[in-house]
């Protein structure tokens, strides 16, 4: 039923955005392959990452690319998606590192272990942080509506930091929590920093 569920949505998808143009569909088909990609590949190997850092900042794009506004600031998102998504990852294979290892699968969290895997999750958060910091210099965007977002990300950051290392090894349902709570915040601003998503009319053929 999922599988039936996946194509005929897959399906649908690629007629959508072949209805805007062919540049639409190309980016769509992008993110379709690396989804695939992810679920029959990668998901087992230290690539398991690299299909998140494209079909996940790859979505504003086709926004812009429908409403026929893209704009290379809009790329800015695939930088930024790269980080966030190398430690949406992660953090979301922590939880299952015994029990993937009974299956054998060997993502990028299973061959680096708990300790780097959360060096690498902490250093990607960061590296977002920084990154969207510099946005307003580089990209001319109002940094009063950025600086809540970069604060707080920073802030969970550091608890995060030091909830490892004051309670040790239980912490990998609070690590996704935490790591959850920044993405949601990261979307909530880069809304009306980075990338504000433009109204689309969709007529027919």
């Amino acid at each position: 039923v999922a599988l039936v569920i996946s194509c005929v949505a897959a399906i649908a998808g690629t007629l959508l955005s072949l209805s805007f143009s062919w540049s639409t569909l190309v980016v769509a088909l992008a993110v379709l392959i690396s989804g695939m990609a992810y679920n029959f590949w990668a998901k087992g190997t230290v690539y398991s990452w690299v299909p998140y850092s494209i079909f996940i900042p790859a979505l504003p794009v086709w926004a812009f690319v429908a409403a026929d506004s893209l704009t290379p600031a809009v790329l800015f998102s695939f930088p930024l998606g790269a980080l966030m998504s190398l430690a949406l990852n992660i953090a979301n294979t922590i939880p299952d590192l015994q029990g993937d290892a009974q299956y054998g699968l060997q993502g990028l969290a299973h061959r680096l272990g708990l300790e780097h895997s959360l060096l690498v999750l902490w250093s990607s958060l960061a590296g977002t942080i920084i990154l969207l910091a510099l946005t307003p210099r580089s990209l001319g965007n109002n940094a009063t509506y950025l600086l809540p977002g970069t604060v707080l990300g920073g802030v969970l950051l550091v608890v995060m930091i030091l909830d490892r290392l004051l309670k040790g090894d239980d912490l990998a349902a609070d690590i996704v929590r935490q790591v959850e709570r920044e993405i949601d915040a990261y979307h909530r601003h880069l809304g009306g920093t980075v990338i504000e998503l433009p109204t689309v009319k969709i007529e027919p053929w």
